[in-house]
């Protein structure tokens, strides 16, 4: 935490989920960028979590393509109903129901810019977060090697998908890569109360990300 403090000025505030479990929500000028808590294993990535209206019927569709819940839903005050699934071919994915009170802010200095799903098998990861979320896909592929798609709704881009090398060893994981954004020319910044749609889906606030 001191790290992410140091570089981009975050601020802390605390919280006790449904399952008294510590929470910790990340700021920038007041409005949250981030959630943190304790693992009792080595963090090596971010879990990025998805808006849905419809909890439990995202979690229904999910399992139905092969998904797995390894978190049960559980209640964060201020933020929403999260879960965690396993999906087929790729890292976990986060689903949180946002509460009426929710915000976010993404696309400015100090929140998520970007975020990428390295797998060795994109193309299980791509047809799962396609039918989940309804997102429509590029393809931006860098010679034979490099598998890479970029993920729309709506017209706005959401995520990318990487293919990882073909001689990448099979015992490294599929992985979330979060790219934070850092100050450069001023933007408009992309707010994210429940009923926007920035990041969604077809749906109100259906597969934005946070």
């Amino acid at each position: 935490m001191r790290f992410y403090q140091a570089v981009f000025g975050w601020r802390y505030e605390h919280r006790d989920d449904n399952d008294e479990t510590d929470y910790v929500i990340a700021t920038v000028d007041g409005v949250p960028v981030a959630g943190l808590r304790h693992s009792p294993n080595l963090a090596i990535q971010w879990n990025l979590y998805f808006a849905t209206p419809d909890l439990t019927s995202t979690l229904t569709t999910a399992g139905q393509l092969g998904a797995r819940i390894t978190e049960r839903a559980h209640v964060v005050p201020g933020i929403g109903t999260k879960s965690l699934l396993d999906a087929p071919g790729a890292a976990s994915i986060g689903v949180c129901e946002p509460s009426t009170d929710w915000d976010f802010q993404a696309g400015e200095p100090s929140s998520l810019g970007w975020a990428e799903y390295v797998t060795h098998r994109p193309r299980h990861a791509n047809r799962f977060l396609s039918r989940l979320f309804e997102f429509t896909q590029k393809r931006f592929d860098y010679g034979d090697q490099v598998r890479y798609r970029v993920f729309h709704s709506a017209g706005n881009s959401v995520l990318a998908t990487v293919g990882m090398e073909r001689n990448t060893p099979r015992q490294v994981p599929p992985r979330w890569i979060a790219h934070f954004g850092v100050p450069g020319p001023r933007r408009r910044p992309l707010r994210s109360p429940r009923n926007s749609l920035r990041h969604h889906g077809s749906r109100p606030g259906h597969g934005q990300t946070g």
